[in-house]
């Protein structure tokens, strides 16, 4: 079995949310799946659906960061400040332990960890919890691996 399946989605901060969230939705046709928050450092976001198949996370440009836990992310690479533009790119792992085991071999392959896999639950309808980890690639990218086994979002 391969522990990744696939790319889940990219993720970018807006400086308008609500006219981004409309832009992709009216404009190219993707579906509003699951908003949620996930407080302090989340107070809004939506994973949208592409015509298709496969995701964008749009987080509002109002979060604040500043109160946020140490290691939240931010912007790549983890500079401290809180920009629109593209966030992560994030794949989608096979299992939750699929999850460790990637992060193990792409630190292996010179990768570093910026959060280390862990639980974690995004608030919305349902709730959905998730495993996660976000790893910093050799040119600088940041990349989420995530499971999730409840809902395709």
């Amino acid at each position: 079995m391969t522990d990744i399946l696939g790319l889940h989605h990219y993720a970018i901060r807006a400086v308008d949310w609500d006219a981004t969230v409309k832009f992709y939705v009216e404009g190219l046709g993707f579906e509003m799946v699951y908003p949620w928050t996930f407080e302090p450092l989340i107070k809004r976001s939506a994973f949208l659906r592409a015509p298709g198949g496969g995701f964008i996370e749009v987080f509002g440009s109002d979060d604040d960061a500043a109160g946020a836990p140490e290691n939240s992310v931010k912007t790549a690479p983890f500079d401290g400040k809180v920009e629109p533009g593209i966030v992560h790119v994030a794949l989608k792992a096979a299992s939750p332990e699929s999850v460790d085991r990637v992060v193990a071999r792409a630190v292996a392959a010179g990768a570093t960890v910026h959060t280390e896999p862990q639980g974690r639950e995004l608030v919305g309808e349902p709730n959905l919890p998730f495993r996660i980890a976000m790893i910093v690639g050799l040119d600088g990218e940041v990349i989420e691996i995530c499971h999730n086994g409840q809902i395709d979002v």
